[in-house]
């Protein structure tokens, strides 16, 4: 596996909605982006949101779409990387998400089929 070579940090606020679906799922939503995965523990969900957010960014990267989609949706890099700088090679983004805990039935995000 190779290693990243370059953080690049992001002042953000990126909410995820989280719970438990009926059948024991953790679920977690981020209506903002789009994204949605499920997992069997608390610490599995966080960790797949990371790898959902990691993977975004990479996509966006390579397709150069990643620093007009920063600034639409607000959010700032917290360091000075030239326009000509490859972010899809060797990155690693550092996305701060915030779960919320959606604790009434109701509102809690469906499981995925499976």
């Amino acid at each position: 596996m190779r290693r990243p070579t370059r953080l690049v940090k992001f002042k953000a606020r990126v909410p995820w909605l989280t719970g438990l679906s009926e059948g024991g799922l953790w679920i977690g939503t981020c209506d903002d982006l789009g994204l949605t995965v499920q997992s069997e523990t608390w610490g599995e969900l966080m960790a797949h949101i990371s790898t959902a957010l990691q993977l975004m960014m990479e996509d966006l990267a390579s397709t150069g779409d990643l620093r007009s989609f920063v600034q639409e949706q607000g959010w700032d890099m917290l360091a000075d990387i030239p326009e000509s700088d490859d972010l899809s090679r060797g990155s690693c983004f550092d996305i701060p998400f915030i779960p919320q805990l959606v604790e009434r039935p109701n509102d809690r995000p469906e499981a995925l089929p499976a």
